[in-house]
């Protein structure tokens, strides 16, 4: 049925004002407004399309499509319905993960550019096509060439920023975040965007800010809640970037993979506590709740290792090493400590045996090789100490200590000239 007068004015009406408020983001308001249209005239080119992007931005793309398949039913060959449809597409291809979706709306955007050689939106929305689909390199290319043509683009630097990103330029990332920014101060993803690259440079507290600023528009994403906790923990806050994790982990359904993050966040704490701090106590008891999350956590248990050892816990010690060497059978610095512990106990052969170990797991393991050459050495087996000490020098030539066991065991073994050297070498390594 025809629509004329006074009618046909209230479509335009009403569909000038959906599209005001599609542009303040009052996405349900602006799809109830096109509907109005639509039931005055449903031959409503305008209304249609303008009811299709509503639902795009509602991210009803099912419904998106309908609207625009219907508006092409009306005009066959209208470019901002096919545009349209093509943004369908893509956004279905992201919801289904099929990438087929993708290349039909690449297909529709080729169609019209087969009709407008320098159409910019259709080249605009092939580009995103097939930036969805992982084709960066020639969405890119093509955002490039629409700049040229268009000096007054909106042009994505935000994905600029992030495909700069990938390639590890990272001024250049930034830039491009920061005229994204100029545009959008407010989106939350062009800030988590500005925010990793940030953290990858080094720029820790500028990235935590970065961060919690996108937090504060979108808090529902559990990857930036992930990207604020890695920054919270190079930063040393541990309780804030633990506090990170359990809000990612609430938003991903429980996600056990978390509960390993957040041991991991803690066992940085206890080895400052540990190593930094000397606060072994402390240590040994964020340790023993560590490993009530993550049961099999050998670094965990190879720490609690650590702190008994300091403690002068033998006992103890050596049941974590174990434990360790159960979890992780190649655990070369978990049989070196074991090797250390058993000879402060005076069992020689034992700690041999783990010294041995150890470097059958990593044979350029200098500690033990250094070891393995001083028991020898202080056995009065020159021959066989030499030959441990040999291999310390060959990789760690700069150190003082090696150069003198070495001086020793050539001295015992009766080769006084070749002792001579290697004392002089060890006089040079300390500056003597």
């Amino acid at each position: 049925m025809a629509v004329f007068g006074d009618a046909k004015s209230q479509v335009s009406v009403l569909c000038a004002k959906g599209y005001t408020q599609l542009e303040k983001g009052k996405n349900q308001a602006a799809a109830d407004l096109f509907e109005k249209a639509i039931l005055l005239d449903k031959t409503s080119i305008e209304g249609w399309i303008g009811l299709g992007h509503a639902m795009i931005a509602l991210n009803k793309i099912d419904d998106a499509l309908l609207c625009f398949k219907r508006s092409l039913e009306i005009a066959p060959r209208d470019i901002r319905a096919l545009l349209g449809k093509a943004a369908a597409l893509r956004h279905l291809c992201s919801q289904k993960r099929d990438p087929h979706l993708c290349l039909e709306a690449v297909e529709i955007c080729n169609g019209i550019l087969s009709r407008e050689q320098d159409h910019t939106d259709a080249m605009h929305e092939k580009g995103m096509a097939l930036w969805t689909i992982g084709n960066r390199d020639e969405a890119i290319a093509i955002f490039d060439r629409i700049l040229r043509i268009s000096p007054g683009y909106r042009y994505p630097w935000d994905l600029k920023g992030e495909y700069l990103y990938s390639q590890n330029s990272l001024p250049e990332a930034i830039a491009c975040y920061e005229k994204a920014l100029a545009r959008d101060p407010r989106d939350p993803g062009i800030l988590a965007g500005q925010g990793r690259c940030l953290f990858r440079m080094g720029a820790v507290e500028h990235a935590v800010s970065c961060f919690t600023r996108s937090l504060q528009y979108n808090d529902q994403e559990p990857e930036v809640w992930s990207a604020l906790a890695r920054a919270y923990t190079q930063a040393k806050q541990f309780d804030d970037a633990v506090a990170c994790y359990r809000n990612a982990k609430d938003l991903s359904e429980g996600n056990p993979a978390y509960d390993k993050a957040i041991a991991e966040v803690y066992l940085r704490k206890a080895n400052q506590l540990l190593y930094e701090e000397g606060e072994y106590d402390e240590a040994l008891l964020l340790l023993v709740d560590i490993l009530k999350i993550h049961p099999a956590y050998a670094d965990a248990w190879y720490s609690r290792g650590i702190a008994y050892q300091k403690k002068g816990s033998y006992t103890n010690a050596l049941a974590c090493l174990l434990r360790v060497v159960e979890i992780e059978p190649s655990s070369s610095r978990a049989y070196y400590e074991m090797g250390t512990i058993l000879e402060k106990q005076h069992l020689i052969e034992d700690a041999l045996s783990c010294y041995r170990d150890a470097i059958r797991y990593e044979p350029g393991y200098t500690d033990a090789l250094y070891r393995i050459g001083t028991i020898y050495l202080e056995s009065g087996r020159y021959r066989e100490a030499l030959r441990y000490f040999e291999r310390v020098t060959e990789r760690k030539p700069d150190l003082a200590t090696a150069w003198y066991a070495k001086g020793k065991a050539f001295l015992g073994h009766g080769e006084e000239k070749e002792a001579k050297k290697c004392f002089l070498q060890a006089r040079k390594l300390v500056g003597e």
